[in-house]
């Protein structure tokens, strides 16, 4: 985190980014939902890891939560054809609706409850541990991976809301990159995993979010959620 402020502060990162192609910059967010697409499969049940030389297997499509995760698909799918505000809002509700009667949830025993305690977690940092040779190759596929995602996050979504210029460049885009890396930093001291920009905001920008107050207003929306943790972990997976 610390390293990519340093690099965003002097502007290599921006740099570096400019010198991708345009074709290999939209690639890269591309490739982002694909690795999704799979992980969402994996998750559902409709896909399983298989056997060496097949790694992934096809899952038990007659499993409630694999119909479940079809049917919602489909449903979402339709929404957004429709061009309905909000289709995948729409879709996870009824789906967990539903997920009710099939016997795949069931409903939590209180609605609101306080956010747990990041005491065990918060400032937990081994710099000499991170320091180590041995620990080099992950620190560096860890910044090759966090530096292709927010370049491809930041590229893709801003394509999709129109704000790129004729070059394919986005304006200013040292100011986004630079939140992106001092989150980073945040993120490491609370002891969560590394956040950041993220491609899902194309859901955002899809529904007609275009300004930061959209985000500020994403920012209200989770925290307010912190105290309904039991609510939200009944959507099924």
């Amino acid at each position: 985190g610390i390293l990519f402020t340093i690099l965003t502060i002097f502007k290599i990162r921006s740099w570096l980014t400019d010198q991708i192609p345009e074709g290999l910059q939209i690639s890269f967010a591309v490739g982002i939902g694909l690795f999704l697409t799979f992980i969402g499969l994996n998750d559902a049940g409709i896909v399983t890891l298989g056997v060496p030389g097949a790694p992934v297997h096809v899952g038990n499509l007659k499993s409630p939560g694999v119909l479940l995760a079809v049917f919602c698909f489909v449903l979402i799918a339709t929404l957004m054809l429709k061009r309905v505000k909000g289709a995948i809002l729409i879709g996870i509700i009824i789906t967990t609706f539903l997920a009710i009667p099939a016997g795949i949830i069931s409903l939590p025993a209180q609605w609101v409850s306080m956010p747990p305690s990041i005491s065990p977690i918060f400032l937990k940092l081994d710099i000499t541990g991170a320091l180590q040779w041995g620990f080099f190759s992950v620190i560096l596929t860890i910044f090759v991976m966090a530096f292709v995602d927010t370049m491809a996050t930041l590229l893709g979504v801003s394509y999709k809301a129109g704000m790129l210029d004729k070059n394919g460049r986005l304006p200013d885009i040292e100011k986004p990159m630079l939140c992106d890396a001092l989150t980073t930093v945040v993120a490491a001291l609370l002891g969560t995993t590394t956040s950041g920009a993220y491609i899902e905001s194309a859901a955002g920008v899809e529904s007609g979010a275009r300004s930061g107050l959209s985000s500020v207003v994403a920012a209200l929306l989770f925290l307010t959620a912190l105290f309904f943790s039991p609510f939200f972990s009944i959507i099924p997976p």
